[in-house]
């Protein structure tokens, strides 16, 4: 998840913010089914 972190810190933006939330968690989903 650290490229998560690093794009956060670098943008305010709550809509960027909120579409990493979403694909990281589709992500993490992903990973738990395999």
């Amino acid at each position: 998840m650290k490229i998560k972190c690093i794009v956060i810190g670098k943008t305010k933006n709550q809509e960027i913010i909120n579409m990493i939330k979403s694909y990281t968690s589709k992500i993490e989903h992903y990973i738990n089914f395999e």
